[in-house]
């Protein structure tokens, strides 16, 4: 990605004021050993500059959600993840949500499409930001459901999407 013009150099299309809504990918990392914790990162880039969510980005062309998430959870915190073996079906993806961001005069400055995917990941190894992200740790889930994380505020879209997931995956230990 060119970030001085906002280009993406295989597609073409621009981030910002884009023709079309643009493909992406956010991964729910979650610790495989209880009590459960979830990977998150500080936004380096707008939108969101600054705040608290899940690692993702833009699908490549060619490029199957899952491995893409995967590949955004790498690039931004330098840490392995695997996809959950229980996804709910064969696109990796369990939940669907906009983002739409309108510029001061009401005109759409960015709009994404982003598939949630659930993966796993080593919370005894520390992530280091990479990439667009300014910051990320891992974060124990129940404080930020019981909101006790003030130092990670993040979206209710967040929230949905982290309860949703815990949902899926229970509150057993995991082998995958």
């Amino acid at each position: 990605i060119s970030k001085a013009d906002g280009e993406c150099s295989g597609a073409g299309r621009r981030r910002e004021y884009p023709e079309v809504p643009r493909l992406g990918v956010a991964a729910t990392v979650l610790s495989k050993a209880l009590p459960r914790r979830v990977l998150l990162v500080r936004r380096g880039q707008p939108p969101g500059e600054g705040s608290w969510s899940l690692p993702g980005g833009l699908v490549d062309l060619g490029e199957g959600v899952g491995p893409a998430a995967l590949r955004e959870v790498q690039e931004e915190t330098m840490l392995l993840a695997t996809l959950a073996k229980d996804q709910p079906n064969e696109s990796a993806a369990f939940y669907v949500t906009d983002g739409i961001f309108p510029d001061e005069r009401g005109r759409v400055l960015y709009h994404y499409v982003l598939c949630h995917v659930l993966c796993f990941g080593d919370d005894t190894v520390d992530p280091v930001a990479s990439d667009d992200a300014a910051d990320a740790k891992w974060v124990g889930t129940s404080d930020l459901l019981r909101g006790d994380s003030p130092k990670c505020k993040m979206l209710p879209k967040t929230l949905a999407v982290l309860k949703a997931a815990l949902t899926i995956v229970g509150d057993e230990p995991r082998d995958t």
